[in-house]
């Protein structure tokens, strides 16, 4: 036997109704996740070499040999410390050389 179709206002009725949609508020800056960036950066060095009494600052030694350089611009440079001999060789551009005191 065929059900009775009902009334379009009891069908209506007889489903549950949805939930009105709201809209999601927009992500402000303070909302939003904070992310931190961390950077590495090189630290500062400073070397010496101790012998006998004798303290060489490095980075000095280097400026000292720039300043007694002559030749052509210093592309690279080479320090050999010899402590005994209070002296150090270089050698600029893997050609020439000299010897600074300290």
């Amino acid at each position: 036997m065929p059900r009775p179709k009902k009334a379009p206002e009891a069908e209506a009725a007889s489903k549950p109704e949805a939930a009105p949609k709201t809209k999601r508020a927009a992500k402000t800056p303070a909302d939003a996740i904070k992310r931190t960036v961390t950077r590495k950066t090189k630290p500062s060095v400073a070397a010496f070499v101790e012998y006998q009494g004798k303290q060489v600052d490095l980075e000095q030694l280097a400026a000292s040999i720039q300043n007694a350089w002559t030749g052509e611009a210093i592309k690279s440079l080479k320090i050999y410390v010899k402590p005994e001999d209070g002296a150090a060789y270089y050698v600029v551009n893997d050609g020439e050389g000299g010897k600074v005191e300290f």
